[in-house]
Parts: structure tokens; sequence; C-alpha cells
């Protein structure tokens, strides 16, 4: 019995390596094309051009991301005066080039950041 699984165990890897595509150096990998890298570039530098210099603000104080500065320089600061950077690539706010957030624009004023459990909406004020 153990001889007929050990069978059986050699001709599954033998037949799951056989089924593996292999890329050799000199075989070319069909590249993806992105038709909206020039849509979704325009869009981060306006979502950019609209955050620079404002404050955003929760509903309540507890919020993580309350009174959070986005300075116009790509410099930004927490409400516990943590300093890190920001930036909008792809659609979503950077923090330190780890944790990124996807944002959409409410109105003017608004700004919904979709975290992993909840979405949160902030209001913009300009920093004085």
């Amino acid at each position: 019995m153990r001889k007929l699984l050990i069978l059986v165990a050699i001709a599954a890897t033998i037949f799951s390596c056989k089924e593996e595509k292999k890329a050799t150096p000199n075989s070319k990998v069909p590249e993806e094309k992105n038709s909206n890298s020039a849509a979704t570039s325009g869009n981060d530098e306006m979502l950019t051009a609209w955050l620079k210099g404002k404050m955003m603000t929760g509903e309540k104080p507890e919020m993580d991301y309350n009174n959070f500065k986005l300075f116009a320089d790509g410099s930004c600061e927490d409400k516990r005066a943590a300093k890190s950077t920001w930036e909008i690539k792809n659609g979503e706010l950077i923090i330190a080039s780890m944790m990124k957030f996807k944002i959409d624009k409410k109105d003017e004023q608004t700004l919904i950041l979709h975290r992993s459990l909840s979405d949160e909406t902030y209001k913009l004020v300009a920093l004085p």
C-alpha cells in the first residue's frame, strides 16, 4: 500500500512539473499596455493640487486622520505632530511610501478615505 502511495505521489509531481511553463531568457512576455495611464496621471495631479495646503478634519476627534495636515511641499503631519511625506499615485493617497488609501473627491470640501474596514469622510479646511 505504501509503494502505491509513493508511486502516485511521484507521478503527480512529475506530471505537475511538466505542466509548468518556464520562461527562457529569449522568450518575450507580452506587456500589458495601460491606456488609462495618461488619464490617471492627470487625475493624480488634480487631486494633488486639490489637497495641497489642506487639513483633514473628521466628524469625531478620535478618527485616525482627524487634523491631518497635507502641506504643499509634499510633507504631512498628524494630530500628534509626527511628520512624514505624502503623494497621490493611481488615485491613492500614499503616506510615507507605506500606507495606501484609495480616495474619492465627494465635493470641493469633502474627501472620502476608503480604508480596509470602512470608509471615512473628512472635511478639508485650508491650513492657516
